[in-house]
C-alpha cells in the first residue's frame, strides 16, 4: 500500500513537472515545494519508473528553478541544472526543449559563450515552431540583449515573431518587463494587427 501511494504521488509530481510552462524562472517560487519535488523526482528515478534522461532533465528543470529564486542565483545549483541537460542532450540530441533549457541556464550563468550560442542555434534549429522554445529563447534574448552577438539576436527576432501570432499578449508583457517593448514593436511592426500598445510605443 506504501508502495502504492509512493509511486502515485511521484507519478503525479512528475506529471506537473513535465507540464510546467516554458517560463522556468519564478523569484517568489516556494523552495519548499520544489524540495518536496526533487525527492519524488529522486523516488521514481529508484523506482525506475522513467530513463535517466527524462530524470535528469526533470532534476535540471527544478535546480533551475531554485538556483533562480530570490534577487542573487545560486551559481552551484544552475550549473548543476546546466550538467543535467547536457546529460540529458547526450542521449536526445534532436529534443528542442533540452537545448531551450541549457542555453537558458548558461544565460543565468551569465556564460553567454560558443557554448551558448549553439545550444541557441539549436534549441531554434530543432523547435522553431514550438511556443515554449520560442518562449525560453524571447526570455534569454529579452534579460541579454547587450551580451548577444547578431546572429544570437536575430534568433531572438525570429522566435519574437512566431510568438506575436500565437502568444500576443504573454510576448508584449514579457517585452514590457524587460524594457524592451521598443524593440520587439519594432521587429513585429509588419505583422497584422498591430497591437494598440505597439502602435502607441511608436509613436512615442
Amino acid at each position: 500500500m506504501a508502495l502504492c501511494t509512493l509511486m502515485l504521488s511521484t507519478l503525479a509530481v512528475t506529471f506537473e513537472i513535465t507540464t510546467m510552462p516554458a517560463q522556468l524562472i519564478d523569484k517568489n517560487a516556494n523552495v519548499a515545494k520544489i524540495d518536496y519535488k526533487l525527492s519524488r523526482v529522486e523516488a521514481a528515478q529508484r523506482l525506475a519508473l522513467f530513463n535517466r534522461s527524462t530524470w535528469d532533465q526533470l532534476r535540471g528543470d527544478l535546480l533551475m528553478q531554485k538556483g533562480a529564486i530570490g534577487n542573487s542565483f545560486d551559481t552551484d545549483l544552475l550549473m548543476q541544472a546546466a550538467d543535467l541537460y547536457k546529460q540529458s542532450i547526450s542521449v536526445e540530441p534532436a529534443t528542442s526543449q533540452l537545448w531551450a533549457k541549457f542555453a537558458l541556464s548558461k544565460s543565468l550563468l551569465k556564460q553567454t559563450d560558443n557554448e551558448f550560442d549553439s545550444a541557441l542555434q539549436k534549441a531554434f534549429l530543432y523547435g522553431r515552431s514550438e511556443a515554449d522554445v520560442n518562449e525560453i529563447i524571447v526570455n534569454i534574448g529579452m534579460a541579454n540583449t547587450q551580451s548577444l552577438d547578431v546572429e544570437s539576436l536575430l534568433l531572438v527576432k525570429e522566435a519574437v515573431r512566431h510568438l506575436y501570432t500565437i502568444k500576443t499578449a504573454m510576448l508584449l508583457q514579457t517585452a514590457a518587463n524587460y524594457g524592451q517593448l521598443h524593440m520587439v514593436c519594432l521587429w513585429v511592426s509588419d505583422l497584422t494587427p498591430v497591437r494598440p500598445v505597439c502602435q502607441k510605443e511608436l509613436e512615442l
